[in-house]
């Protein structure tokens, strides 16, 4: 038995066979580095995914706040001064709601909490019209209100 380097050599003078056994350094250090690269190029499409999820979530989050306040002006004659805790801090949603009551309307804000307060999109706005808005942002109206992923 003889060892060179990080290769284990085997002699086997019977039948005249050198078997060779484990990996080369070089191999794993390829290995790692393609992983590496890898990694880098993949995790911020990924992360860039999750934020635009969690703000699909939050815009839907808007829609079901203004829908629940339509539907109790129609059956109550006006908007309340308040919403239900079930709207406001939906569970599951990287955003929490904030309600605004105003003269004929009201003004629902979407505000990022945790991990989705750097999104570039910052706070999502609708009011009583349907009018959508962003306050806080790097990106435009548009990008931030589209429905493409």
């Amino acid at each position: 038995m003889m060892v060179q380097g990080s290769l284990l050599i085997i002699f086997n003078f019977k039948m005249n066979k050198v078997l060779q056994s484990g990996w080369l350094l070089m191999e794993i250090l390829l290995a790692l580095s393609l992983l590496g690269i890898v990694y880098t190029l993949v995790l911020p499409s990924y992360q860039q995914y999750l934020m635009t999820m969690r703000r699909t979530q939050g815009k839907n989050a808007l829609f079901q706040a203004s829908y629940w306040l339509e539907k109790n002006a129609l059956i109550h004659g006006t908007y309340p001064e308040n919403l239900a805790p079930a709207i406001w801090q939906p569970p599951d949603v990287a955003y929490t709601i904030s309600y605004i009551k105003q003269d004929h309307g009201y003004l629902l804000m979407a505000i990022p909490k945790l991990i989705q307060h750097h999104d570039p999109c910052g706070k999502l706005t609708i009011n009583h019209t349907g009018e959508k808005g962003v306050v806080g942002n790097t990106l435009p109206l548009a990008t931030c209100w589209s429905q493409s992923y």
